[in-house]
Order: C-alpha cells, then structure tokens, then sequence
C-alpha cells in the first residue's frame, strides 16, 4: 500500500499511465505564410444565439475566403474586401461560453487561427477617445467592452450603480490570446483610488468584485502593466461571480457529478452564492455560473478524465489505479493523507 501526503493549496492528483505523444508541425513556405493573414477582428465577442456581425481585417483576401469554427454556428459572409471582410455569426445556446477557434482560408491556402470569445454580455467597442477623467467612454453596469491598449495613453469608462450594488470587473486577456498585461482601477469621479486589480494569482488576467456604499458615477481605468500598446483586452462588468476554478476539479466521464466554482473571496451579498449544478460531460470544457440574481456568468474549465474521480472526505480507503483526487488545504500547517492500494509488478 502506497501512502500520499499533500501540503500545497488545491490538489488534484490524477495517477494515470500517459502515453509519449509526438507531434508532427508542418509549416508553410514563408512567403505564402505572410501573404494572407488576419489582424484584427472587431467586436472580438459574440453573444449565444444573438446574429453579430464581425469585421475581419488583414491581407490577402478575395472571392474564396471562407471561415469555419469547431462548434455548430451560423456564418454568412456578406462582404469581402482584399483587405476587409464582414461576417455574421451567430453561435448556439449550447455553446460553452469562453474561447472557440475561427479559421480562416482561401484557395491560396489557410490563415493563422483566430480566436473569438462567447460571453453573456452585450459587448460594445472601445471608442478610442476615453484617454482621460473627463473623457471617460459611458457604459452601463453589464456589458463587455472590445477594446486594444493604447500604451501610456490609458482607457477610462464611467458607469452608474446604486446604493450597495455589487459588480465584478473582469479584464480578458490570456483566453483572447493577446500579449497585454491588464491593470485595472477602479476611481472615484475625482479619480481616488478604491480597488486596484493586477494579476490574479492564476495568470496575468485581473480581476476585482466591489459593493458599492454610495450610489452614483464610478470610472474603470485599464492599462497595460508596461504601457505597451497594441495589446487586446476584454474587459467586463455585471454581477457575476469572482472564481477562480471549479470544485471538484475533475469529473468522471458520463458520471453524473455535482461541481461548484471556488472564489477569490467572501461576497459580501449572502444572496450572491454560486449554486452547485449537477453536469454528466463526455469531454473536458468550460462551465458557467451565475448567481440567482446575477446579470451574466462566469466561465471556468473543468477536466474530464476516464478514471474515477474523488472529493476529499467522499474517497473510498484504500484507492485503487487509476483515480483522480479533489480536495483542500484551507489551514496552515494541514496536510491531506490517502492510502492507494498498490499492485505488485504494476508501474
């Protein structure tokens, strides 16, 4: 019998034989490589089931230009340019919202992927003249906003609340595949500081959940860390959960499993608590949650594996090959033990 002790932060163990897995690039020739490719895609989000239509531009397009996406959508192309294209997309209710891949090609060949986001959240764009206080682009307070950092010259947006409303701010990055390292604050209208958000723990990304005491106007400011411009963000507001990560952290494929998020801290609204859902999933993904009252979701990815899957204080004793372990370490100093029931002569 094997006995495994942890003392690190969440764990999850998953004891598998994995097999060697080489992978074969194939690359284009360096002039085809750069004669077509795609810059920019504007907005950078879709709502599920809501037609959006999307400017794409870049270079090397003609008649031929076709898009694809993994999952199951609508795409009409209604007008190409050589170096402007417009779409409309419109992506099902059952889509995970998160990331998807958009592939792009003519019959000179294929483009480099892009990717879009799915997100609840009505988005509008960044209007690029929202570099100061006073020039602070008006949002409501649930929306996503489409935006690209324009180096020291930072982006302000001024929204409304109401006495003892809770928001979270979000700013995407990482999950859009943009080098930006985001910063938010969000300001007074006199531009006092109240919370101040950089990387989360998990990654560049930031994020901040907020009750405010005092009706009226608040400002969001989002900069790069390095003031480099030409990054990408997608910056978010609603009342919406602040995760982290789901709980448990895996699940048994086509087992039916009760799976929570873990957040970043206390809401301070005891309305505001993220509801356990039950998910049979054949395939790792993301799953969302919302709050009862909530105005929008947020997304978390969950794996899926074919060996059984535990929650601490749930495991059988001994465990056997393979098996996948859940759990917390919530105190200094504790540790989590599991005896695993070993087999002679087995790796």
């Amino acid at each position: 019998m094997i006995l495994i002790r942890f003392k690190n932060s969440v764990i999850r163990l998953r004891m598998l034989l994995c097999p060697l897995v080489g992978i074969l690039l194939l690359g284009l020739p360096g002039d085809l490589a750069t004669a077509q490719s795609i810059t920019s895609i504007t907005p950078r989000s879709v709502q599920p089931g809501v037609a959006t239509e999307l400017t794409v531009v870049g270079k090397g397009f003609d008649s031929t230009l076709k898009f694809v996406t993994r999952c199951k959508t609508q795409l009409t192309i209604k007008s190409v340019e050589s170096e402007k294209a417009v779409i409309e997309l419109t992506v099902p209710d059952t889509v995970p919202l998160g990331p998807i891949g958009l592939w792009a090609a003519t019959n000179a060949g294929p483009m480099t992927p892009s990717v879009i986001l799915v997100d609840d959240l009505p988005a509008v764009p960044d209007n690029g003249g929202n570099h100061s206080l006073e020039t602070a682009q008006v949002i409501p307070d649930s929306v996503a906003i489409d935006g690209k950092s324009d180096g020291a010259r930072l982006d302000y947006y001024r929204f409304q609340v109401r006495e003892n409303q809770a928001l979270t701010i979000e700013a995407l990055t990482q999950c859009i595949e943009s080098a930006m390292d985001p910063v938010i604050r969000l300001l007074t209208p006199e531009g006092e500081t109240v919370l101040l958000a950089d990387d989360d723990g998990v990654g560049s990304e930031c994020r901040l959940r907020h009750q405010f005491t005092r009706a009226g106007d608040y400002i969001i400011e989002i900069k790069d860390s390095g003031y480099v411009a030409g990054g990408s963000y997608h910056l978010r507001i609603g009342n919406f959960p602040l995760t982290s990560h789901c709980f448990p952290l895996a699940v048994q494929r086509g087992k039916s499993t009760l799976v929570g998020a873990e957040s970043f801290g206390n809401d301070l609204l005891p309305e505001n608590q993220i509801v356990e859902q039950e998910w049979k999933l054949d395939v790792g993904g993301n799953l969302a949650f919302r709050f009862p009252s909530g105005t929008a979701s947020a997304w978390r990815r969950i794996h899926v594996s074919d060996a059984p899957q535990y929650v601490e204080g749930n495991e059988e004793s001994p465990l056997t090959f393979p098996v996948g372990i859940s759990g917390r370490l919530l105190k200094s100093g504790e540790a989590d033990e599991y005896a695993i029931a070993g087999v002679k002569d087995a790796n």
